[in-house]
C-alpha cells in the first residue's frame, strides 16, 4: 500500500464523484481525487499554522497572555478573545505550540 503525495496548496474546490465515474485507483485515479484534494488543503493549513507559530515565537509571544497583550488595541474590543477562541485556545493553555 502506498500513500498519496501531498502538496501544501489550497484547493479551490473538492471534486464531487459522479455516478458515471469509473472506479480507478492509483495516485492519478479519480477514486483518489477527493482524498488528494483534501490532503493538499490539510497540508496547506498545517504549513500556515506552523508559520504563524514561528512568527509569534519570533515576536516573543509564547503564551496566551502574550497573544492577548499583542492583540490588545489592534483589533476591535472583544475580538482578541474571539481570535483566541477561534484558534481553539482557552486562557488555561500556556503554550501556543498546542495549535500545531
Amino acid at each position: 500500500m502506498a500513500n498519496l503525495n501531498e502538496l501544501a496548496q489550497w484547493e479551490a474546490g473538492i471534486y464531487q464523484l459522479e455516478t458515471t465515474d469509473p472506479v480507478v485507483g492509483g495516485p492519478e485515479g479519480i477514486s483518489n481525487l477527493q482524498a488528494k484534494l483534501l490532503a493538499n488543503r490539510t497540508a496547506y493549513l498545517k504549513a500556515q499554522l506552523e508559520a504563524l507559530g514561528s512568527e509569534l515565537a519570533a515576536l516573543g509571544i509564547t503564551d496566551i497572555s502574550g497573544l492577548q497583550a499583542a492583540l490588545d488595541g489592534k483589533v476591535p474590543w472583544g475580538a482578541a478573545d474571539a481570535v483566541i477562541a477561534a484558534a481553539g485556545l482557552t486562557p488555561d493553555h500556556t503554550n501556543l505550540g498546542q495549535l500545531l
